[in-house]
């Protein structure tokens, strides 16, 4: 059992992403690569058994509504959801533990579905389960991003679902709810950075004033970048009670750095610069002895 649980964490990891060359180690820009204190966002997922009783016995009772049981759940702490869930909930027709779904037209089976088809039912599944579970694992669906993305393999046998989240129309970076589907069964899902929101998404600066604040600490640098797409968007941080600010994003190249792809990001309420940083994938390059 341990074993299969494991393969399907591996599994509820998707990496999909393109790396450039080695990454450069000097450069005038380089030097100013900058990220807040208050984005070490590390989140604690502790055991049931671990909680403070007159907590744990809330937690308790909210699995019990799902059917789960509290070894199989971990809590993050900061905003009281649920950061995994091993589970085994019948959720489409399959041959998973206890499931005895069938599909409206009887005489349709999984196979005459397509691609597309198996997205849309997973979709609709997981949605109406959230819907059910609204009380204990305290998820909007108005917050999720539809559409998801959702990868169907082994013929719809195993299904992956992550939704990103956004609030009020803005993205909320890093937050994101995923779900893994298994012979039907949902046999694992859990949220990152999903606590509640309390800030307006009407930014107090500018995206001009917010511009100057990262002109201003670039200083002669400004003199060869290119300013790209800019964006609002909410993102999580660890500043005390604070777990999430409004904030302005840049992305800038360098003509004398052409690999690099920077984002700064400022502080929509306070002008602050949160980050500077290059955000591209560099390839780990080792030498054979």
């Amino acid at each position: 059992m341990h074993k299969k649980i494991s393969i399907v964490l591996l599994m509820f990891i998707i990496i999909n992403t393109s790396y450039a060359i080695e990454k450069p180690n000097s450069g005038q820009v380089r030097i100013k690569e900058f990220r807040s204190p208050v984005m070490n966002t590390s989140q604690v997922f502790s055991p049931i058994h671990n909680l403070e009783p007159s907590k744990r016995a809330n937690i308790i009772s909210k699995l019990s509504q799902l059917g789960v049981q509290p070894e199989s759940a971990f809590l993050d702490e900061r905003n009281g959801r649920f950061g995994t869930l091993v589970t085994s909930i019948p959720m489409l027709p399959g041959k998973g533990k206890n499931n005895d779904l069938e599909w409206s037209d009887k005489s349709v089976n999984k196979i005459q579905f397509n691609a597309k088809e198996i997205k849309q039912h997973a979709w609709d599944a997981f949605v109406d389960f959230l819907v059910t579970n609204r009380s204990s694992i305290d998820i909007d669906i108005d917050e999720l991003q539809n559409p998801a993305t959702i990868t169907v393999l082994n013929n719809g046998n195993l299904i992956q679902i992550n939704a990103k989240r956004t609030f009020n129309g803005l993205l909320v970076r890093n937050s994101f709810i995923n779900a893994v589907i298994n012979n039907g069964n949902l046999v694992l899902t859990g949220t990152r950075n999903w606590g509640d929101i309390n800030l307006s998404i009407e930014p107090t600066i500018s995206k001009s004033q917010a511009r100057i604040t990262v002109d201003q600490y670039l200083g002669m640098d400004t003199a060869n970048a290119n300013w790209g797409k800019s964006d609002l968007i909410i993102i999580p941080v660890n500043n005390g009670t604070e777990i999430y600010k409004l904030a302005h994003t840049f992305n800038i190249t360098f003509d004398d750095d052409p690999l690099a792809n920077y984002e700064a990001l400022v502080d929509a309420n306070s002008n602050a610069l949160i980050a500077f940083q290059d955000k591209s994938n560099y390839a780990d390059v080792r030498q054979l002895e």
